[in-house]
């Protein structure tokens, strides 16, 4: 599984050299977990761009609970902030498709960065996902700069899953399937190098049951 994992972020990063690919690892105490991600533009126009990431959580006592997810995005912009997307999403064991819109704005001083991904997932049982990168990193001087960091995602089923005749007895239908929220705060280096505090939060289910992870993180901008 580890081999397969390291093969899946290698070759997301090495097929996309010639984009800024940042790779970030953070550091809990229960488990580890690695993230990269990359876009970038495949005409000269702008009009057509890839979004590729890789999340990979290694649990230190439980390889059970490892998990990983891919995700690959083609989108054609149709404004300046505005596109439709067509792709994948990996979760280790199924491939699904899935359709949806881009968001995107980054500010004239490059500081501050929006991408936000509302997608369809047709598979049975089919559902809405969305994706947010908020990204800050206001310089405080010639070489050094803040970073703040937020990626979230949920998911909401649309059908009821097969799975779920309990549910349906009692007269309920847990629409909520998960959300996650990756919390950064610290500081960078020559806009390359980013350290600092890391916390993580996810909640499941109909009942929203929440987990809340603590831990450092360390990223590197590759390019």
């Amino acid at each position: 599984m580890q081999r397969v994992v390291w093969s899946c972020l290698w070759m997301l990063v090495w097929t996309n050299s010639s984009a800024q690919t940042p790779f970030e690892v953070s550091f809990f105490r229960a488990h580890t977990s690695y993230f990269a991600y990359t876009q970038r533009d495949i005409d000269s126009a702008g009009k057509w761009n890839m979004f590729s990431q890789a999340n990979f959580t290694k649990h230190h006592n439980e390889a059970s609970a490892n998990s990983l997810s891919i995700d690959n995005l083609l989108s054609r912009q149709i404004s300046r902030m505005l596109g439709v997307t067509i792709g994948a999403s990996f979760d280790g064991e199924q491939l699904t498709p899935t359709v949806g819109l881009s968001l995107e704005y980054l500010s004239p001083d490059e500081t501050f960065y929006l991408n936000c991904l509302p997608s369809y997932l047709p598979i049975a049982p089919s559902s809405l996902d969305l994706f947010l990168m908020v990204q800050y990193a206001p310089p405080i001087s010639r070489k050094w700069s803040l970073f703040f960091q937020l990626i979230a995602t949920t998911n909401h089923w649309i059908r009821r899953p097969q799975s779920s005749a309990l549910t349906e007895a009692q007269g309920r239908f847990p629409r909520h399937q998960y959300s996650q929220q990756q919390w950064r705060a610290g500081i960078g280096f020559r806009a390359r190098y980013q350290m600092g505090l890391a916390f993580d939060s996810s909640q499941e289910g109909a009942n929203w049951l929440s987990f809340t992870n603590f831990g450092l993180f360390l990223r590197l901008q590759l390019d």
